[in-house]
């Protein structure tokens, strides 16, 4: 009578590089997540012309062409009311971090996150 072993060395190896492969995959976007970090300015964009920007570390309301308010609290930044019938905006969470943004289509008002960094270009590629 054989007896067979339930594990394997070529399991052991499988099961090695697959937790390799999921802990390389956990610190890329952990440290991508960081990478983009907390924002530090709102900009806020109407009718695609920069109608502001704002510090992210002062508590306000800013009412953007009497149709829609956002709301900056705790370095956070939400939009409190809006005319658009779907009201999509108002009901999308808070944003904080740099690169977030949240949209009002029939209202054509961007609320988005930039870091500290200023929005120059550095340079071009040709």
């Amino acid at each position: 009578m054989r007896t067979y072993k339930l594990i394997k060395r070529a399991d052991i190896f499988l099961l090695i590089f697959w937790g390799l492969i999921a802990a390389c995959l956990f610190l890329i976007q952990f440290y991508g997540m960081r990478a983009g970090g907390y924002g530090s300015r709102l900009t806020v964009i109407f009718d695609n012309e920069v109608y502001g920007e704002y510090d992210l570390n002062e508590d306000q309301t800013i009412v953007i062409n009497e149709g829609n308010t956002c709301e900056i609290r705790d370095g956070r930044v939400r939009m409190t009311e809006a005319d658009c019938p779907d009201k999509v905006c108002v009901r999308s969470r808070e944003i904080s971090k740099a690169g977030e943004s949240i949209v009002c289509l029939p209202n054509h008002v961007i609320l988005k996150i930039t870091g500290s960094e200023s929005s120059e270009i550095d340079s071009i590629a040709e």
